[in-house]
């Protein structure tokens, strides 16, 4: 049986428990830094998880991640896998239609989004299940963390199911989906990080430009 990202997560949380994962940097006026280890970093995850789940989300369904960078959009990224849903990482400067044609596109449930972005109180959003709002000031959905006993038992491994859709620029005609598998991903990270000449001891520094 092989490996899917969220047994990856879990390895690395039983063994790397107390290593530095994540690297929090914020633009100046939105909040301290924050570094999460590969054990926080994990409960984080699952906390989501638990979050998306007692909102309804389910294996197969879509969730739009209308964020820059922060830990959130990390937290779920791999809540998604660890669900078995397809996070959809859109493009946060997506005018009003833009946005639309990508939750028609991927039949999207739900968005999470930063306030700052407006695109909270459109048309587009409001023909969702729910919507979820980024606190700045920490970097995260608050709102989304739950009770991690309260996830659903865990699926088998299956490298070959849908992990994530990226969308295309759009050059010559709408954006269109491209599905990513957790082998993708899996295969995608092994090869960046030998190409970056990535060592155990290094941890990911993710930050946010100034307004």
């Amino acid at each position: 049986m092989g490996a899917d990202v969220r047994t990856m997560l879990d390895e690395r949380a039983r063994r790397r428990r107390d290593h530095p994962f994540l690297l929090w940097e914020p633009a100046p006026g939105d909040g301290p830094r924050r570094s999460w280890s590969y054990g926080e970093f994990h409960r984080d995850v699952e906390a989501t998880a638990a979050g998306l789940a007692a909102r309804g989300v389910t294996a197969g369904d879509t969730l739009i991640i209308h964020l820059d960078n922060s830990p959130a959009f990390l937290h779920l990224w791999f809540a998604c896998a660890w669900l078995g849903a397809v996070a959809v990482d859109v493009n946060t400067r997506y005018a009003e239609d833009e946005l639309a044609h990508a939750i028609a596109l991927t039949g999207a449930v739900a968005i999470v989004t930063d306030p700052r972005l407006g695109a909270a109180g459109t048309a587009a959003a409001a023909g969702l299940r729910w919507v979820a709002r980024l606190d700045p000031e920490t970097g995260t959905v608050p709102e989304l963390f739950a009770d991690p006993a309260t996830v659903a038992p865990r699926r088998a491994p299956d490298p070959s199911a849908p992990l994530c859709v990226q969308l295309t620029s759009g050059t010559t005609s709408r954006p269109k989906a491209v599905l990513y598998t957790h082998a993708n991903a899996l295969w995608a990270a092994k090869v960046g990080a030998a190409h970056w000449r990535l060592s155990p001891d290094d941890a990911a520094a993710v930050g946010t430009r100034t307004p």
